[in-house]
């Protein structure tokens, strides 16, 4: 099983927090706290990359790629989310180990 957490600040101040627990097996596990989505699936791309797919309600609502560096020190996430209105936005983050 593996298991994630996102701590945020949302647009309004507001801290969010969601924790979401499942395996990368491109099956749809519960996300709990999240806003975006009520179910998030991972699947394995390949050694360094994996893909994900959130729904909220049967309707995907964020899809995304983290790409891990072959040396294992970083990683990129980019992820679009679609909001109830059909908008998307897209975003990328880099992350260093330390």
């Amino acid at each position: 099983m593996s298991r994630g957490a996102v701590e945020w600040v949302d647009k309004d101040g507001k801290p969010r927090h969601w924790v979401w627990e499942g395996k990368l097996d491109g099956k749809p596990y519960k996300v709990e706290g999240s806003p975006i989505a009520d179910m998030l699936a991972y699947t394995v791309k390949d050694d360094h990359t994996n893909t994900l797919t959130g729904t909220k309600s049967g309707k995907t609502t964020m899809t995304g790629t983290i790409t891990v560096a072959a040396d294992g020190k970083s990683r990129m996430v980019t992820t679009t989310i679609t909001d109830a209105d059909g908008k998307s936005t897209t975003s990328k983050s880099s992350y260093d180990k330390q």
